[in-house]
């Protein structure tokens, strides 16, 4: 971690005005106490001793005009910013980051709070299956109706900030540029931070979404509503473990991906 940020220290010092600045610290617990440095200040600011940091990415070319937040979750995707030349404007690193199957976080700060109001959140309707049920290339197609339809609803253009497979999925409907058009009135979530007063709002995807996205099939198991889940595509979470996962989306991935999908269509994929 210290050559990453040593790295991150060098590129940002040689990088031209406007500058992309890049501040360490941990998680997403303390954006309150990020102050934006001045041209002629120093552009990393590094915690060290904690175990985990989140790299917060602005540009001098809009820093005191833009409403939201950009963070990583890597030492290697804010250095991948800096070198790429990704810019200038905020929206213009966060497209960048959207096109390659990057996860990152863009969070946005209320101009007043709101209580936070838990979802519930149901699995769709769709999805339950009588007992030995085997889904069918047809099934797939209908399913691909309705998971268009829902990415297109504003608060599901997070799916391009979420990396893996849920990236790859909603590329298949969604240009990398609507990221940047989040819907932060429906379905956020609160992220505390140490003062009760400064939170900040992130839009989620529901588990609905997700089962919705990966095609997952609830299937009664014969013993009462209990039920056991397959899917076309992995979820995100069994994504995550998969030896292809290694921060964005590979020439590896893509292969898989379109592998996959020529199984299914043919009507040769087994869940």
């Amino acid at each position: 971690m210290d050559s990453l940020m040593q790295m991150l220290h060098a590129a940002t010092s040689a990088n031209q005005y406007p500058k992309l600045y890049v501040i360490a610290d941990r998680v997403f617990y303390h954006l309150d106490s990020f102050t934006e440095p001045s041209r002629s200040q120093t552009s990393i600011t590094s915690h060290l001793g904690y175990s985990k940091l989140t790299f917060k990415i602005y540009s001098s070319k809009d820093a005191h005009v833009t409403k939201w937040y950009l963070l990583v979750s890597d030492a290697i995707t804010a250095l991948q910013c800096i070198r790429e030349g990704w810019g200038p404007t905020l929206k213009d690193i966060t497209i960048s980051l959207a096109s390659i199957g990057v996860n990152f976080h863009i969070f946005k700060t209320p101009p007043t709070p709101r209580p936070h109001i838990p979802i519930v959140l149901h699995p769709p309707i769709l999805g339950y299956r009588n007992q030995n049920y085997t889904p069918t290339t047809g099934d797939y197609l209908k399913y691909v109706e309705i998971w268009n339809a829902v990415l297109k609803q504003p608060r599901c253009r997070t799916t391009l900030a979420r990396g893996g497979i849920l990236w790859c999925l909603a590329m298949e409907v969604l240009d990398p540029s609507s990221v940047v058009d989040l819907d932060f009135s429906q379905n956020e979530h609160i992220v505390h931070y140490p003062t009760p007063s400064n939170k900040c709002w992130e839009t989620m995807l529901t588990k609905a979404d997700e089962d919705i996205l990966c095609r997952v099939y609830y299937i009664y198991t014969g013993n009462g509503e209990q039920t056991t889940q397959v899917s076309w595509w992995p979820k995100q979470n069994v994504w995550a473990r998969k030896g292809l996962s290694t921060g964005y989306w590979t020439a590896q991935c893509k292969e898989w991906y379109q592998f996959g999908l020529k199984t299914i269509l043919e009507g040769k994929a087994h869940l």
